[in-house]
C-alpha cells in the first residue's frame, strides 16, 4: 500500500493497492458473457455510451440486438465491426452514410 501526504495535509491512498474484496474467489474476466450491455460495449470499444446510442439511431455503429427496450451487443459483432473501421489514411472513404 502506498500512501502519499499531500501539501494540504491530506493523505492519499491508492485503491488499486488494496487486495480484491473477494480475493479467495476466482473472478471472471470482463467481456466473457454472451451479450454485452451498452456500457460494457462502450468500455470495450473505448467509446462513450452516448456515441453508441447516436450510432444506433443513425445506423452507423456496430450491430446490436434489442430485447424489448434493452440493447445488447455480441462481442464477435463488435470485433467484426471494429475490423471494418481499419484505415491507412484519414482521407480514405468511411463506411458511414453520407448525409
Amino acid at each position: 500500500m502506498i500512501t502519499t501526504i499531500l501539501p494540504s495535509g491530506r493523505v492519499r491512498v491508492r485503491l488499486s493497492d488494496y487486495p480484491p474484496i473477494n480475493s479467495n474467489k476466482t473472478q471472471q474476466p470482463p467481456f466473457t458473457g454472451t451479450f454485452l450491455t451498452t456500457p460494457e460495449a462502450a468500455e470495450f470499444l473505448r467509446l462513450s455510451t452516448v456515441t453508441l446510442a447516436r450510432w444506433r439511431i443513425s445506423g452507423d455503429g456496430p450491430p446490436f440486438l434489442k430485447f424489448s427496450r434493452r440493447c445488447v451487443y455480441r462481442r464477435r459483432d463488435l470485433l467484426r465491426w471494429a475490423r471494418k473501421q481499419l484505415r491507412t489514411s484519414t482521407s480514405q472513404a468511411t463506411n458511414a452514410r453520407v448525409r
